[in-house]
């Protein structure tokens, strides 16, 4: 068996590699001591050799009905915090909050059953041994989407990966929940031993990168609970930080050659997140490492695959009640506003990704499956210092930081809070895309010059508060740079072919603000630096991309004789930097394709065309 080495060297609570043997080897003794009851069970006398006369129980061996699963002294020891529970405890709920405040304000939401433990006569399947099962290539078929192929198996696979779940292929199934959180635990901890994660390094890198414009995990709470799954093993808890590793520590694909579909990370974290949800029920936990696992899908441009796990976290938000709104909750949990402001966010960032995904959705054949948040909504608290200082309290976290999606923020707001603002006016923009323009012209062209309005009043605020650099507030800027180019676009492809003098007028107005809009972009790549690759939202790496694309599609609605709208050098400086993200998101490198190829053809491809 195996030593974990992932191990925090400092911080609250260390995991010390004692504490990880200790952990694995209670798992193993129980193993060990099923395998002994199945040879020779209780009650039966092995048959005597020499008189080759089977021999029946006498009195004094009679058979002890088994309140529970039997554990040996060793795993009794080490598990002693882990509560005995009862032989049936079920509970079918709905969670109060989403009793007639879900997202489909008309319908109530479907009730959901959690298991703490499986009535007699059933099992709870074995999670590492199910594991072999996700060692070989995943076997999605999608639909083709952004001229992304659809996943294919590989020749070679992780070995690392496929050594370490074959050590641990042939487990018992659990009969408690505490069994089963054991577990996954352990076989999760092991694919980060493989991989050699170290828990200060991860969290370090997660917390200074993707959280800067996806701020939804609490990290004094997440410090805390990490503490304490060394003490009673905690599978979601075990799946988050697998999810964490897939997105703080991306390999450099470009250089490696690797698959993104055979990271061992992955393949672990996709299974036992599915596992998970389908043994325990939704939760704050799995939504938030869904969130990351879809982030991952769609920067890795692992085909349809992001969308689907979206919607597998939409939907589980939806069963426990995620909203935006100010209902006060009883949790039941400690740091109640903590965990309130958690809840709260990790909404906004489902909204965030919902945004995100269907930025490869060019046809608009997919419905977008966050609702558009109301003006009414709270947004994100604006102050961030509790958010990542163990010291303040929940009294700090006053309603003097709440407000209403409606509201014009202080100029020293929190990122995220604006990031929610742009995320809803992207929304807008993604429901107005798809409308048919040429079904009511008038009509469309007054909406669009309403939400063109708010995405200007939003950027000249984001951009004057950050006082010139960029970097500071990269999500919200970079998600209506975005909005604004697919607003825009629309209104430029729906016009430029008509001679009505109100379309005319769109035409010129779109094509104003898409020049404006490119030398935004020249000007940010300037002076942006590149080393901070891994701190870049998905919208961010899709804003370049953008400015490539319409210039050439300005050039040709203006014609030959017009000059080009982007000058050759800045054209060379989108198509640099897109290379230069390229190398640790795949998703870049068919922006880059599909930018030469219709710089080649002298027309812009769209990104759907193989």
């Amino acid at each position: 068996m195996q030593n974990l080495e992932f191990v925090n060297v400092s911080g609250p609570e260390p995991w010390k590699n004692k504490e990880a043997k200790k952990f694995v080897r209670s798992h193993a003794m129980k193993d060990f001591r099923r395998r002994q009851r199945e040879r020779n069970p209780k009650g039966k006398v092995k048959k005597n050799s020499q008189s080759g006369e089977g021999s029946v129980p006498t009195a004094n061996k009679k058979v002890k009905p088994k309140a529970g699963p039997e554990l040996p002294p060793e795993a009794s020891m080490e598990n002693a915090l882990l509560p005995v529970r009862p032989t049936s405890m079920e509970l079918t709920q709905v969670h109060p909050a989403a009793q007639g405040r879900g997202w489909n304000s008309g319908s109530s939401s479907p009730s959901y059953t959690i298991h703490d433990q499986m009535p007699f006569g059933r099992r709870i399947p074995s999670p590492i041994s199910l594991i072999p099962k996700i060692s070989s290539p995943i076997s999605f078929n999608p639909r083709m989407y952004s001229g992304l192929p659809s996943p294919s198996p590989s020749d070679s696979s992780d070995l690392s990966t496929s050594r370490s779940l074959k050590r641990m292929s042939d487990t018992p199934d659990y009969q408690s929940q505490a069994d089963f959180d054991l577990g996954v635990s352990t076989a999760a901890f092991a694919v980060l031993d493989d991989v050699h994660a170290q828990f200060d390094r991860m969290t370090s890198k997660f917390f200074h990168s993707v959280h800067s414009y996806l701020a939804f995990i609490h990290r004094p709470r997440f410090e805390k609970r990490v503490a304490d799954s060394k003490i009673k093993a905690d599978a979601e808890m075990s799946v988050l930080l697998l999810s964490m590793k897939l997105v703080a520590e991306p390999i450099n694909y470009a250089q490696s050659g690797a698959d993104p579909r055979q990271n061992s990370v992955y393949i672990a974290a996709k299974h036992f997140h599915r596992l998970v949800n389908k043994s325990k029920g939704p939760s704050l936990d799995l939504i938030q490492s869904g969130i990351l696992l879809c982030l991952y899908e769609h920067n890795a441009a692992i085909g349809d695959v992001a969308y689907k796990t979206l919607a597998d976290c939409a939907n589980m938000g939806q069963r426990i009640g995620l909203n935006a709104s100010n209902f006060k909750m009883d949790f039941g949990v400690p740091d109640m506003a903590a965990y309130q402001e958690e809840f709260r966010r990790t909404y906004w960032a489902l909204i965030s990704m919902d945004c995100i995904v269907t930025l490869h959705d060019e046809k608009r054949e997919r419905a977008m499956l966050m609702p558009i948040p109301t003006l009414d909504d709270i947004l994100p608290s604006v102050k961030e210092d509790y958010w990542t200082d163990a010291s303040l309290n929940d009294e700090y976290l006053s309603l003097a930081y709440y407000q209403p999606v409606s509201s014009q923020l202080p100029q020293w707001a929190h990122s995220f809070a604006r990031q929610a603002q742009s995320a809803r006016l992207m929304c807008m923009v993604q429901d107005l895309l798809r409308y048919r323009f040429e079904d009511d012209p008038a009509g469309m062209r007054t909406k669009i010059l309403k939400v063109d309005q708010l995405l200007q009043e939003n950027m000249v605020k984001s951009l004057f508060d950050c006082n010139g650099n960029c970097t500071q507030h990269c999500g919200p800027i970079s998600m209506a740079i975005s909005a604004s180019y697919l607003l825009h676009e629309f209104q430029l492809l729906a016009t430029m072919t008509s001679s009505d003098p109100e379309d005319l007028e769109a035409l010129a107005r779109s094509k104003l603000a898409i020049v404006k809009l490119i030398q935004m972009m020249v000007d940010i790549l300037g002076m942006f630096p590149i080393t901070h690759l891994p701190e870049l939202s998905p919208s961010a790496l899709y804003c370049p991309y953008m400015a490539a694309k319409l210039s050439l599609q300005l050039d040709r609605v203006n014609g030959v004789k017009a000059p080009p709208t982007l000058a050759p050098a800045n054209f060379q400086l989108m198509l640099q930097s897109l290379r230069q993200f390229s190398t640790l998101w795949r998703c870049t490198d068919y922006y880059v394709k599909d930018i030469v190829r219709a710089q080649s053809r002298a027309l812009p491809m769209p990104m759907s065309v193989a």
